[in-house]
């Protein structure tokens, strides 16, 4: 039980504030580790960079000198429910991150589904289209202001995926693939 929590808390850091990921290859699909140490998956709270939001005390803070932020947003959520071998780009585009700069806002929640990144048909080989849609975001949000918190709604085995259970908090195998 111990692994897992450890397992879902690297999980959770990896797809929470402020990723920005590029696999960088030219390749449809790549390769992931079969598996990831904590440490590797970066969950050690210590190497959290400064440009991200963090908990201090009470509350958030953000930058070298820890100023602190009040999150004020809204949720994108991306057809996570829809067919997720086809990136939601009908769900929102720039201009709606331009939106929420526009309403005073400065963060989305912004859901994921597995699906968009790996194929259960081919366990650990990223879709490189997942990640493109994912970057554009992330560009978008850079550009405009706006923090992203990620939030894998959808994940491998997961109690949301589509009704398949809760092999997310049994199944170390699953662990390892969102970890990955």
């Amino acid at each position: 039980m111990k692994k897992a929590k450890i397992l879902l808390l690297a999980a959770a850091y990896l797809f929470l504030l402020f990723l920005s990921v590029c696999p960088g290859t030219d390749t449809a699909r790549t390769a992931a580790p079969a598996t990831l140490s904590p440490t590797e998956a970066g969950a050690d709270s210590g190497r959290i960079p400064k440009a991200y939001i963090r908990a201090k005390g009470k509350q958030f803070v953000v930058g070298e000198d820890d100023t602190p932020i009040r999150l004020e947003g809204v949720c994108f959520g991306n057809e996570v429910w829809g067919n997720p071998l086809l990136p939601p780009t009908k769900h929102h585009n720039e201009r709606d991150f331009l939106r929420v700069k526009e309403m005073k806002m400065n963060v989305i929640r912004f859901y994921l589904n597995y699906g968009l990144f790996e194929d259960d048909e081919e366990p650990y080989q990223y879709v490189e289209y997942g990640w493109e849609w994912l970057d554009k975001n992330v560009e978008w949000a850079k550009k405009h202001g706006i923090y992203l918190i990620f939030n894998m709604h959808v994940p491998q085995g997961g109690f949301q995926s589509h009704g398949e259970g809760m092999a997310l908090w049994d199944d170390p195998e699953i662990q390892n693939r969102l970890v990955a």
